[in-house]
């Protein structure tokens, strides 16, 4: 059975109210899809002594993420859209309920 609030959390299409927190987003998938989504670009603009400090907590992020998500991994072009690390979250919520 779902309480109120795990139901406010579920996107609309897997039947909740799309509310999301900003506490089960902060932490991991915001950062994690703009860290992806800007690498290319930090690249090509900080030069090569510089790059391995760059974002220096997503590897943090990266081991949060997988312990909190089964260790499901994202890479490739869906690691730069926040909605494809939600949907990850999403599912595994409702795998658990």
């Amino acid at each position: 059975m779902l309480t109120p609030d795990q139901k406010a959390t579920l996107p609309v299409k897997s039947g909740g109210l799309g509310v999301r927190r900003a506490a089960d987003l902060a932490p991991c998938s915001s950062y994690l899809a703009s860290t992806a989504a800007t690498s290319e670009l930090v690249s090509a603009i900080l030069p090569s002594t510089t790059q391995s400090s760059s974002a220096p907590f997503t590897d943090i992020a990266q081991q949060e993420w997988l312990k909190d998500h089964e260790g499901t991994p994202l890479t490739g072009a869906g690691a730069t859209k926040e909605k494809t690390w939600d949907t990850i979250k999403s599912t595994i919520t409702i795998i658990h309920i």
